[in-house]
Order: structure tokens, then C-alpha cells, then sequence
């Protein structure tokens, strides 16, 4: 498939069923259940194009929420990836 690679995203049993338990709660707001899918789509294999046609959202915001989730699973924080970004010359946001 065509494209840069994408970072891997991969769940426990256990936080899959976290988060599957947080977007079925009614009292969760809807944009974090949204994040929260997306995370659950990424980590079953899914590209950013699929989830975002399942979702009804952008290829952006996938590809913001699937960046967000792997930095802070390997603990790293925005800031760091902003300014690795920055010093390699990359603009994934344009």
C-alpha cells in the first residue's frame, strides 16, 4: 500500500475492553468516544482511510489521533514529537 508507514497501535485485552466500555457509557461526550474509536479501529489493522470511511471522519484526524495515542504509549510527550518534527523539516499537518 502506498503511503508513509504508520505507527503501530497495540492494546491489551484488558485496555480494549477499557475503551470499549467508555464509548458504549452514556455519560462519555461524544468527541472522546470518537477519539476512542478511532483508537480501537487503529489498533485492530485498520489505515487511516478505512477507519476514517467507517468513522465518517477526515484521513487528518485519524492520522492526529493514531500519532497522539502511539506517542503517549511509548511516552512521549506532544511536545517532543512537534519538535522532532520540526528539526527533520516536516510538515505532515500541509
Amino acid at each position: 500500500m502506498a503511503g508513509r508507514p504508520k505507527a503501530d497501535l497495540i492494546l491489551s485485552e484488558n485496555e480494549k475492553h477499557q475503551l470499549e466500555a467508555y464509548t458504549r457509557r452514556r455519560k462519555t461526550s461524544q468527541a472522546p468516544a470518537l477519539r476512542l474509536r478511532i483508537i480501537l479501529e487503529c489498533s485492530g489493522g485498520l489505515t487511516n482511510v478505512m477507519a476514517a470511511e467507517k468513522l465518517g471522519v477526515t484521513q487528518y484526524t485519524v492520522g492526529k489521533w493514531r500519532t497522539r495515542s502511539s506517542a503517549k504509549e511509548v511516552r512521549v510527550s506532544k511536545m517532543a514529537v512537534q519538535r522532532i518534527w520540526k528539526a527533520a523539516g516536516l510538515q505532515p499537518h500541509r
